[in-house]
């Protein structure tokens, strides 16, 4: 089946946080539909899930890590779940309660924030998703793998494909203020989704057909006024979607799971709702995925698309 393609795929997974588990509903597509994988590159939490793919090669396993992990002590201790703003009805007393304390504890994390480098030490971090990963390096994974991150001292973007591979993943998912940066070979780094929500990195050299699976949020409607802090995460949320819309447009084909994009970072409550996005979304591009991979890409595409490369 892969001899009757002329081009494989360069898979890039855009980051979101939980948003991103839509990213395994993806690979359960190209799976099944026998498209050949070459090469992959992940940011944040697409970042995660390309590691776990390139270390298992089996989407059945990496859901299975994932969801083991999201149940398990290590994951529910480290408390992202403080950072979810769920809007499922709460009316019993005890929900009342717990929302109470939810609220007095995230005005402890707004205190935190202003105060400390960040609210999570990233060796923490680093220490939690040893629960996840098996501790083997970039380059020893089943496709060559790319993890894109954030240098936080000069502002450029590092693209990572040899090396620690769980310390790698920790600094492209390091979100600023949550997690603090991590180190890694003399490098402070951050979230790689600062600089490019999905990590297409534009190449002329493999002829490959690079797919971009975006599952960033989209600008909501309706935002809290509360705090200052709201206004200035708004003004960063503006931002980041104009300028992923012009990134965006390196991708051959583009994968867009349009049910997770109101979905919050941290509700991994949802893993099979988001998974079931994705799958949806890959099923409907794959004729697309089929006519990029049948055909060379001409040489006036290729020199359009790394015109924006250079300009972007």
């Amino acid at each position: 089946m892969p001899g009757k393609y002329k081009r494989p795929i360069h898979l890039a997974l855009g980051g979101g946080g939980a948003r991103a588990l839509a990213h395994i509903g993806v690979l359960n597509v190209i799976e099944r539909e026998r498209l050949p994988i070459r090469r992959m590159s992940g940011t944040s939490g697409g970042a995660v899930i390309a590691a776990l793919y390139a270390q298992t090669g089996d989407a059945r396993q990496v859901y299975d890590r994932m969801r083991a992990f999201l149940q398990s002590e290590a994951f529910r201790a480290f408390g992202l779940d403080l950072f979810s703003n769920s809007t499922e009805e709460k009316r019993s007393y005890w929900d009342r309660v717990e929302n109470l304390i939810h609220y007095l504890r995230s005005r402890l994390v707004y205190t935190r924030v202003l105060m400390a480098e960040s609210i999570f030490p990233s060796e923490q971090f680093i220490e939690v998703l040893h629960e996840l990963f098996d501790d083997t390096n970039l380059e020893d994974g089943l496709y060559p793998l790319q993890i894109a991150a954030v240098n936080v001292d000069n502002g450029e973007d590092v693209l990572l494909s040899r090396g620690n591979l769980i310390r790698a993943v920790a600094a492209s998912s390091a979100i600023p203020g949550l997690i603090s940066p991590v180190e890694f070979e003399g490098m402070r780094l951050i979230d790689g989704a600062v600089l490019n929500a999905v990590p297409l990195i534009c190449t002329d050299k493999h002829r490959e057909v690079v797919v971009g699976v975006d599952v960033s949020r989209c600008v909501r409607a309706e935002y809290p006024q509360r705090l200052a802090i709201d206004y200035i995460f708004r003004a960063e949320e503006i931002t980041t979607h104009r300028l992923n819309q012009v990134h965006l447009g390196k991708a051959e084909v583009l994968i867009r799971p349009h049910e997770v994009r109101h979905g919050h970072w941290a509700d991994f409550s949802r893993l099979d709702e988001f998974i079931a996005s994705g799958e949806q979304a890959a099923q409907q591009r794959v004729p697309d995925l089929r006519r990029a991979m049948q055909h060379q890409d001409s040489p006036l595409k290729r020199w359009l698309r790394h015109r924006l490369c250079d300009e972007t």
